[in-house]
This record gives structure tokens, sequence and C-alpha cells, in this order.
């Protein structure tokens, strides 16, 4: 089997009010209290000084990134069954296509599930379906014409049925897909990046160490949360694609 990252490297989530949930205060993180582990095995932090992002950040800056993904997350899905979760992921992905996709862990069946969803394509808005065609006025093409109307009704009914079943219930997640999230879970250049990634990031390889790295023109930009059941939530943003172990996370959670 590749190794998870490069298994990603090709494709390279919703804020609740919950009672009793707080995020990290600033210069703080859920690793920080980590066994001590050898950050140079992480490409995020080989590529660029990470930890400059937190030595930079007032506490200002802070609550408004925090802020930022709690509004950006405010309205996404989350459905019954996953609001007392053990593990509940949101992750979102600005620009086209738009992505919200949340994911969660049931203990009771022991099982991952997901709902995502996507407005857009990689070019813009999807325009509008043209409408139907007239009625023909020849007696028998207009049975074949309200036959194939009334099939493609109940077409539509039954996708909508089936879409009404996901927001409620979720897909479930195969075997590989699963093994990911649990490996992103237990990752610990993941859990050791700052929250928020902000540029420029200053470069640790090649020739221009030392610069600034601005995000591509690309468009895109993520953030996330992640709510473990007695543990302190973690949101996470990302401006653009870059070579960190967030930006690979909220990807991944946003395609699959």
């Amino acid at each position: 089997m590749k190794p998870l990252r490069a298994a990603l490297a090709p494709i390279i989530a919703l804020s609740l009010t919950l009672p009793g949930c707080a995020t990290h205060e600033p210069g703080t993180h859920a690793a920080d209290d980590a066994p001590a582990f050898d950050l140079s095995k992480c490409q995020g932090f080989r590529n660029f000084d990470l930890a400059e992002i937190r030595e930079r950040m007032s506490e200002e800056d802070w609550q408004k990134a925090s802020d930022r993904v709690t509004n950006i997350l405010a309205d996404q899905h989350v459905p019954e069954v996953a609001k007392d979760a053990e593990t509940l992921i949101l992750a979102y992905q600005a620009s086209y296509p738009t992505v919200r996709t949340t994911i969660w862990y049931s203990a009771e069946r022991q099982e991952w599930r997901g709902y995502r969803t996507s407005s857009g394509t990689a070019y813009g808005p999807v325009p509008p379906p043209p409408p139907p065609p007239p009625p023909p006025e020849d007696p028998d093409q207009l049975a074949k014409y309200e036959a194939a109307r009334a099939k493609e009704q109940a077409r539509k009914e039954a996708a909508e049925r089936a879409e009404e079943e996901l927001r409620r219930e979720g897909y479930l997640y195969t075997a590989a897909s699963t093994a990911i999230i649990e490996a992103w879970m237990n990752d610990p250049c993941f859990a050791a990046e700052p929250d928020f990634i902000r540029t420029p990031l200053t470069l640790k390889l090649g020739d221009r160490a030392g610069e600034g790295w601005y995000c591509p023109p690309d468009g895109n930009f993520w953030v996330g949360e992640i709510r473990k059941r007695g543990e302190t939530v973690r949101q996470m943003s990302v401006p653009c694609i870059s070579k960190t172990a967030t930006h690979g996370f909220l990807a991944w959670a946003t395609s699959y």
C-alpha cells in the first residue's frame, strides 16, 4: 500500500452551537500536550516555517479567524443522527465548486458516515435545465410524449426521495475511505500544524529559503472543524492549495 500522503497527493466542516464546546485559545493547540514528534518528517513543516504562524498571530487575529470559520459553517447541514456522534467533522471548500461535507463516526454502529453537497462546477454555476419541448400535435406521438414525461417525473421523485434519505442517514464510507479518515485523525503532522494556516508562509527549502510564499491564484480556500466528544473543538482553515496536512485533510474531506 502506498503511504497515505502519496495516495492523497493527486487530489490533494459546520459550526454547531453545542453546550460545553469551546475552541482552542490563542497560541494553544490540541497537539501541545502530545508526546514529542519529529516534525521534520512532516511535509508542511519541511517546506514552511509553520511555527511562525502562531508567533505572529495576535489574540485579535485568532478570534477573527475563529469567527470566520464559525460563520462559514453555520448553515451546514448536520443530520439528526450525527449531532451526538462520537466524532463530527465539518469541511467546506469555497469557490467553484462550493462543497460542504459533514462526516461523523457512530460508536453504536461502529461506522463512518457522511453527507456532501456541491454547488456549481469548476467553471462556474450550473445553468438551469432547458424547458421541456412542447407537446406534439400527432396523437400517436402525443401518447409517447406523455409517457416519457411521466417516466421523467417518476425519476425525479425517486431522486428526491433518495436525497432526503441521504440528508437523514448519510452515506456509508467504504473500508478504504474509513481507513483514510482514521489515519488523518491519528496523523501527528496534521495534529501539530497551526489551526489557521495563513500566508505569507516563510519557505525553508531551496533557493528561496527565508522568503515569503503566497497563494497561487486558484481561488479556492478551505475551512473545517473537528468535534470529538469530551475534547476541545478544533477549528481550522487554509487559504489555498498548499503542501500542508491541513489542506490535504480538508481537500480530501470535500472530495469524498
